[in-house]
């Protein structure tokens, strides 16, 4: 069975996200910080009358923020899991593409070990390889406590 997937970009690396997860894409929104928040919690995010945990990917990754300011450019993907909505920052939004299981090789071992943890494989297309992210990791992790830096 195929899953359907967004393609965006973090930190210059193309991204697959399970389209089963994202509830919408936004315009980047400002987010206010909270002062104590574990690594990886960006802050808080308002969108139409909700408030979001916003997730830094970058610092979940192990990625160094470019020089240029966080807010300045990029999207919000909004996802689901466990019942709460979270707000993640990427650079861009693409497309969705479906990608069948058997089309999803094993994470190549030049990726740091965090990319390890977090992408369920790759997937080859013509020009570029994407990253299969595995949201559910990452997000248990947050919630447990237990992201590496």
């Amino acid at each position: 069975m195929t899953t359907q997937y967004l393609v965006t970009t973090v930190a210059g690396t193309q991204v697959a996200l399970d389209l089963s997860y994202v509830a919408e894409v936004s315009k980047k929104t400002p987010q206010m910080p909270v002062p104590g928040a574990r690594a990886g919690l960006a802050g808080l995010a308002y969108l139409r009358g909700r408030i979001l945990p916003a997730i830094d990917l970058l610092t979940c990754l192990g990625i160094k923020r470019a020089t240029q300011a966080a807010d300045s450019a990029g999207m919000n993907v909004i996802v689901a899991h466990n019942r709460t909505l979270y707000s993640f920052g990427v650079d861009a939004v693409f497309e969705t593409v479906f990608i069948a299981p058997a089309d999803v090789l094993p994470m190549p071992p030049h990726l740091g070990h965090v990319w390890q943890r977090f992408g369920r494989g790759v997937h080859q297309r013509q020009n570029d390889v994407l990253v299969i992210f595995d949201m559910p990791a990452l997000l248990d992790s947050l919630c447990a406590g237990t992201s590496e830096q």
